[in-house]
């Protein structure tokens, strides 16, 4: 994993148990408390400050977008019925890909679920040569979380790329790469572009100023992740909710105009 900003660097609870034994006279009980339960929750992109608001539960396997927590930070619900079936993808696999366990854990049924394609552009893409792609928001996932899943013909996921608070809203396949981006919003408010390299998997991520005066996203926060990110301050008049059209740069001409260059995602001009 390698970060690092443009232009510059930016920079409990305290748990008592209570243990009373009361004697009366002529009378006497005994018995233990029930042991607590530690609720599940997401280990991967959640905001460092704040409490997250735990959901009564997720949503139900026929959601197409897998909604059903609360804001953001939210994780899935202590009291989720586990889930059924075989994980969607091999346990190795998804640690390799940095997916959160509690999303690792889930079966193809509750993984994989396309995210409705909306004015911003495609989110399922199926290929003459590698299969399919997809942005998927998982079953009781948090507002702001989707990963793009890349699936071969018969639906298995051959490799994932998640974006814990960063999640896609856009795919687009070319010959050489696929890209993916989004726009600020109240769950999660950083603005983002993707490019994963087909050939080699490699992931590249421009993080950008969205609904904030700077990016709310920082480089300890990805530390540890697959890719390369950079982060850049800056709020682009374009809307990164919108796909680009893809040629020898990649243009934003939606709301205003920022080109990138198609291999590093370096800014050409805006």
């Amino acid at each position: 994993m390698i970060s690092h900003r443009v232009p510059g660097i930016r920079a409990g609870q305290v748990a008592v148990v209570l243990l009373a034994v009361t004697a009366l006279a002529g009378c006497s009980s005994s018995g233990s408390s029930p042991a607590p339960t530690k609720p599940s929750s997401w280990s991967v992109g959640t905001p460092s400050a704040g409490s997250g608001r735990p959901t009564s539960g997720s949503a139900p396997s026929g959601s197409p977008s897998g909604a059903g927590s609360a804001g953001e930070g939210a994780g899935t619900a202590g009291a989720q019925v586990p889930p059924t079936g075989p994980p969607a993808q091999p346990p190795a696999d998804a640690t390799r890909d940095g997916v959160p366990p509690v999303v690792a854990a889930l079966p193809s049924g509750e993984r994989v679920r396309v995210v409705p394609p909306g004015g911003g552009g495609r989110t399922r893409v199926t290929t003459s040569g590698d299969g399919v792609w997809l942005v998927s928001r998982p079953a009781g996932a948090d507002p702001g979380y989707a990963e793009v899943l890349h699936l071969d013909g018969g639906g298995a996921v051959l490799k994932a790329y998640p974006f814990p608070r960063l999640g896609p809203q856009w795919l687009v396949v070319t010959s050489r790469a696929v890209y993916c981006g989004r726009h600020g919003d109240v769950a999660a408010p950083d603005a983002m572009v993707c490019r994963i390299d087909r050939a080699t998997g490699e992931l590249r991520v421009l993080v950008s100023a969205g609904r904030a005066d700077h990016t709310t996203l920082t480089e300890q926060d990805v530390a540890g992740r697959p890719g390369t990110w950079v982060f850049d301050d800056r709020n682009f008049t374009a809307d990164l909710g919108v796909a680009p059209q893809v040629g020898t740069e990649l243009t934003f001409s939606s709301g205003g105009v920022l080109r990138l260059d198609p291999d590093t995602l370096g800014v050409l001009g805006s």
